[in-house]
């Protein structure tokens, strides 16, 4: 299997800087580049600890199926907005001759509407998937990806400035505080949480 990218994405923030800055409660526009930073970074590591794109591209993926047909191909990005064009052994197929399911999985179906096998060999996919990100027309990110990304900025902004080795202090007459760290990832429990049902932890 291989993907080329076409079309990349515009934009890669999982949430807008007006957004945060109402989360922060935050008003004027002093710390605007700072939270652009932040919100750039808290989505690549989303990105990256879910091991997919989430904004929206055109990408050709070949699939080689080998000497035997196989029953689904399983597209690297998903969800999938738009089937461009499908080739078997360089013959174009018809794109309604197919079935979707979540995560990706793709079917080909005969004339009677039933599943039928890929066949063996090279088909090359071209699609576009992903979401539509905030800030655009119609978005179409899921609530709960915007939602660790807020948490992720939020983090990282309250920490500025914080020894990252100080788990406890304790202040006379004040009291004390215990910080606790995220995991190996750098994001916090409640974040992978949130993002669990999003993750690519294999592909077939």
């Amino acid at each position: 299997m291989s993907l080329t990218i076409i079309e990349a994405p515009v934009a890669t923030k999982l949430t807008t800087r007006d957004v945060v800055k109402g989360e922060l409660g935050l008003t004027g526009s002093g710390q605007d580049d700072y939270l652009d930073r932040l919100i750039d970074q808290a989505s690549a590591a989303i990105t990256s600890w879910c091991s997919r794109v989430f904004a929206a591209e055109t990408v050709r993926e070949t699939f080689h199926a080998g000497f035997l047909p196989r029953e689904a191909f399983v597209l690297s990005r998903w969800p999938v907005i738009d089937l461009l064009s499908i080739e078997i052994a360089g013959q174009a197929q018809p794109l309604a001759e197919t079935e979707q399911e979540a995560g990706g999985l793709l079917y080909r179906v005969d004339a009677g509407g039933n599943r039928a096998c890929w066949p063996a060999g090279r088909t090359v996919i071209i699609y576009r998937a992903g979401y539509v990100l905030p800030g655009e027309d119609e978005r179409t990110l899921p609530p709960d990806i915007e939602r660790a990304t807020l948490l992720t900025v939020r983090a990282a902004w309250h920490a500025a400035g914080r020894d990252p080795l100080l788990r406890s202090e304790t202040i006379e007459g004040v009291g004390s505080s215990a910080y606790f760290g995220a995991g190996a990832s750098g994001l916090s429990a409640e974040v992978e949480g949130l993002l669990t049902p999003y993750r690519v932890v294999g592909v077939a």
